[in-house]
């Protein structure tokens, strides 16, 4: 872009530098042109000054010849000389109208010269504006200023300085102010026959091993009405069989480590159990004999 803008400065250059040439060889030949014009108005006066002379003189030596005073040959040879200075006046007023019109070209070429480069400067104005407006739509491109439409935190930030983005891909995630983080499962269809709203969760952070930092507690708000198919989610994990999404309230926002409260961040993974039911030790004890019961 850049080299196309010094392109068309050059091209400024050159034509400016032309019109001055051009101007300065029309006016040049212009000059010339008139003085030839003066100089062969000149001869012209002289030429016809010449004419009138001899046609003086044939007619004395005409009469003279009538009279027998001078021989015929003698006014053949005058009326010969007549005839050839009126030959040089037809061909001197035929180059004088020649003249005329090139001098009528040259005047019409130097009004034309400058409406000409005008045109001419025009068209680069308008190559330099398209260029302008490509170069706004290219930095346009480039930076595009983005207002988030709540008040929130930044989370899952994709983009980095340098790096490409594809069509459709997400660039960050904004956690609106005071909003509640939730955790969402995703449970093979397999095991998602008894799993309902209200039921308890355990659940475990990749990045807070459970084994030093304990398992916490959830409860299922939403469960899906519609399987997902592994082509229809992008997860950082991969899924291999058709799931179902479910919403866990989570019953704390931190986790305890090392005597402070490290706040959960979006995008975090984890893993979970789903309470389907409870019993007591008893009936535990007590499911053999049912079962016995049922058969008999």
């Amino acid at each position: 872009m850049q080299s196309q803008q010094q392109l068309l400065q050059q091209r400024r250059q050159q034509l400016a530098q032309q019109f001055t040439q051009q101007q300065q060889e029309l006016q040049q030949r212009q000059f010339l042109q008139q003085r030839l014009l003066a100089e062969q108005w000149q001869q012209l006066q002289l030429l016809q000054q010449r004419w009138q002379l001899q046609q003086q003189r044939l007619e004395r030596l005409t009469a003279l010849a009538d009279s027998g005073a001078i021989s015929k040959l003698d006014l053949q040879l005058q009326q010969e000389t007549t005839l050839q200075i009126q030959q040089q006046l037809a061909e001197l007023n035929g180059s004088r109208q020649q003249l005329l019109a090139n001098q009528a070209q040259l005047d019409g070429q130097l009004q034309r010269l400058p409406t000409e480069h005008q045109q001419q400067l025009s068209l680069l104005e308008s190559e330099h504006s398209r260029l302008e407006q490509q170069q706004l739509e290219l930095q346009g491109r480039q930076q595009l200023l983005l207002s988030a439409p709540v008040a929130g935190r930044v989370t899952n930030l994709i983009a980095e300085p340098g790096k490409t983005i594809a069509a459709q891909q997400p660039l960050l995630t904004i956690l609106p102010s005071g909003t509640a983080l939730e955790a969402v499962l995703l449970v093979p269809t397999r095991a998602f026959g008894f799993v309902e709203p209200g039921q308890r969760t355990r659940l475990r952070f990749e990045a807070f091993p459970y084994q030093r930092f304990g398992i916490y507690e959830g409860e299922v708000t939403q469960t899906g009405q519609a399987i997902l198919l592994p082509n229809e989610l992008d997860m950082p994990v991969p899924i291999q069989e058709p799931v179902y999404r479910v919403a866990v309230a989570l019953e704390s926002q931190e986790i305890r480590a090392y005597g402070s409260s490290v706040p959960l961040q979006s995008g975090m993974l984890l893993s979970a159990d789903i309470v389907l039911e409870q019993r007591s030790l008893l009936s535990w004890l007590l499911e053999p004999i049912s079962s016995l019961r049922g058969r008999l």
